[in-house]
């Protein structure tokens, strides 16, 4: 049996290594190049229906994008040329209603009125009736605002019925299209009623001229080349036109000027088939044809037609109800030639087979792109076995990046990696952090009890000192704060555990053992008294309030180790040492404070710890500590009468 299987055991390597399957038998050059120009080849085919597909799901995005493009802009130029004149309508009223502007006063009036026309440059009249059928009205003519005082209206009736629909609103609210014969214009009119003393004093009404709103719509498509041959429009009602390009011109220069503006008070806009837009009319006339794309313009956040007109032209027409505008129904929309999607579609065709070519050549540079990508990642894993030998990271070099996006990705990982390691030394000690990555410990939650040395502190008064004062001050002012303690805490061996607000808690004797770490805690204590005491001078000379510190030292068993759940686990200590240390920080609210404004107060098991004859400490008296049955002895810290050795350090 044992002749047998001898050859078993010598024939098993080398099958490996005759397949090409043991470690270290494969190139990884070579198996990016064959593995690419594989791929390539069999992605040639799949492309070119991928190609198709994308083809017809861009340009549908892409016409998606460039009617939403389109109608917001068109909404968003018609909202904020007509919201300007509610927010002007309003001031005015307000200046009218606490008596700023006296509206009996005639010149006083007629001066607000030009000033509102002025900071409202697309306001077409701008006037103030009052109940007596008197008003005062600012016209704009050019370059010119004409007042006209104790104007009559031509419709008494007509002013009484706009005088009642005020009474009913509080707010400014828009009325209805009317046309105006002395101006020969039609006007969509924002109203304001004005109310004295709580009663009704008047009517604020400013119009907006159509033929300015129709101008909008044209200075629009002139202003935006990339929408090409797009016609924007606003219908008001079912069939009215509110703004179209073709009513953009000016009154003054042709004979049909009156068929521009309105035909008469009783019919203040043209409709759809007086204005003679064939696409708007063949559309209202229900004249539409199937879409050649049922799918287009599923998502789209607006209504879609399909028209043919008389030439056999094919237009897309895009729609979008308004709201926020009077009672009357508005729409706002576009259309352009349908053969838009033709060209996108041509145009995509060509984009996908160029990518064919693209692709062609890149089996070519299958073998070159093998060597470049896999030079990265052989540099990664040399990196990478660096640190993990090492442990350091303060002086490692970033990965450059790379043309290609996943290894460039690759990269970016890495040495977002080790700045966050960099961060975590920061927040531990970094023999912590060696410690617990070289042992793997990141799985587990590894408990330990230890007698140790727990030290809190604590700003006195510290939330009315910062009471006022910036975020930027307080946060500066803690951190000064605390690199001055931190600094104490460290020199002297101690682990820093958390900043609670303004407080701090330490602790000595772990992860390392510290015979001496009650002397460690008492010294680095005076250190901060030291510390505290010297940015006070500072403090005190520039104009500052002196900063008080309570200090509480204990010393006992706790549990100290890994503790929190699997995702989120901090190296901490727990246990009734832990509550004891806090309440004598806290204690020191009741006993006399310290000169030096640095109160220091530790247990008698801590005193108990101490070197003999190296710590000058007062007894306080027995103090009931909350949360534990009974007194303690407490222990005032003085001051140092001998330098202790501080390299009693147990690994």
């Amino acid at each position: 049996m044992a002749v047998t299987s001898e050859p078993r055991a010598e024939t098993a390597p080398r099958r490996r290594r005759l397949l090409w399957v043991g470690p270290r038998s494969i190139s990884l050059s070579v198996t990016l190049a064959v593995g690419i120009g594989a791929l390539v080849l069999v992605a040639v085919a799949a492309t070119l229906i991928v190609a198709m597909l994308a083809s017809t799901k861009n340009t549908i995005t892409l016409l998606e994008d460039r009617a939403d493009l389109v109608l917001d802009l068109a909404e968003f130029r018609l909202r904020d040329h007509v919201d300007g004149v509610g927010a002007g309508l309003a001031r005015l009223a307000q200046e009218i209603e606490s008596g700023q502007v006296d509206s009996g006063d005639l010149g006083e009036l007629s001066d607000a009125l030009r000033a509102g026309m002025a900071i409202t440059p697309q306001v077409f009249v701008l006037g103030m009736w009052r109940t007596d059928f008197l008003g005062t009205v600012a016209v704009r003519q050019g370059d010119q605002i004409y007042i006209s005082e104790d104007e009559e209206p031509s419709d008494t009736e007509l002013m009484q019925e706009a005088f009642d629909e005020a009474r009913n609103h509080v707010n400014g609210y828009w009325g209805e299209i009317v046309y105006i014969p002395e101006l020969t214009a039609t006007i969509v009119n924002r109203r304001q009623p004005i109310y004295l003393d709580d009663d009704f004093a008047g009517l604020l009404v400013a119009g907006v001229s159509v033929r300015e709103l129709s101008q909008l719509m044209a200075r629009m498509v002139a202003d935006n080349s990339e929408f090409g041959s797009a016609v924007p429009f606003i219908i008001y009602g079912d069939d009215e036109v509110l703004a179209h390009p073709d009513l953009a011109r000016d009154p003054s220069t042709g004979d049909d000027a009156d068929t521009l503006t309105g035909v008469s008070e009783e019919q203040p806009l043209l409709t759809v088939r007086q204005i003679g837009d064939p696409v708007l009319t063949a559309l209202l006339d229900g004249v539409a044809v199937g879409s050649p794309m049922p799918e287009l313009f599923e998502a789209g956040t607006f209504d879609f037609s399909f028209v043919e007109i008389e030439d056999d032209e094919d237009y897309l027409v895009l729609t979008r109800e308004l709201s926020g505008y009077g009672t009357g129904r508005l729409t706002v929309g576009t259309y352009f030639s349908a053969d838009v999607l033709n060209s996108e579609i041509g145009r995509l065709i060509g984009s996908a087979a160029i990518g064919i070519v693209i692709m062609l050549i890149a089996v070519v540079l299958g073998i070159w792109m093998g060597k470049r990508i896999a030079r990265p990642v052989i540099r990664l894993a040399d990196r990478a076995s660096s640190v993990s030998e090492t442990m350091e990271f303060r002086d490692l070099e970033p990965l450059p990046g790379s043309v290609f996006t996943e290894l460039d990705r690759q990269a970016r990982a890495f040495n977002s990696m080790t700045t966050g390691l960099r961060w975590l030394e920061t927040y531990l000690p970094r023999t912590l952090v060696r410690r617990l990555v070289r042992k793997g410990l990141h799985d587990e939650v590894i408990s330990i009890s230890r007698p140790l040395t727990v030290m809190f502190t604590d700003i006195e008064s510290f939330t009315a000192q910062s009471e006022g004062m910036p975020a930027d001050q307080v946060a500066s002012f803690l951190n000064e704060h605390f690199g001055m303690l931190g600094g104490c805490i460290e020199a002297e061996g101690g682990t820093i555990d958390k900043f609670i607000g303004d407080a701090l808690m330490a602790f000595w004797s772990a992860p390392e053992r510290q015979k001496d770490h009650a002397d460690r805690a008492c010294r680095a204590a005076l250190a901060i008294r030291a510390c505290i005491e010297a940015d006070n001078a500072k403090r005190v000379a520039r104009g500052d309030k002196p900063v008080k510190v309570r200090i509480g030292i204990h010393s006992g068993d706790v549990v100290v180790g890994n503790i929190g759940a699997p995702g989120r686990v901090n190296y901490t200590i727990v246990g009734d040492a832990v509550n004891t240390g806090n309440r004598l920080e806290a204690l020191g609210k009741e006993v006399t404070p310290d000169p030096s404004g640095v109160t220091i107060l530790i247990s008698s098991d801590t005193a108990g710890l101490l070197t003999p004859g190296s710590f000058d400490v007062v007894d306080v008296g027995q103090h009931p500590i909350r949360g534990r049955v009974g007194s303690i002895d407490v222990m005032r810290l003085e001051g140092s009468s001998a330098n202790g050795d501080s390299s009693k350090t147990e690994a």
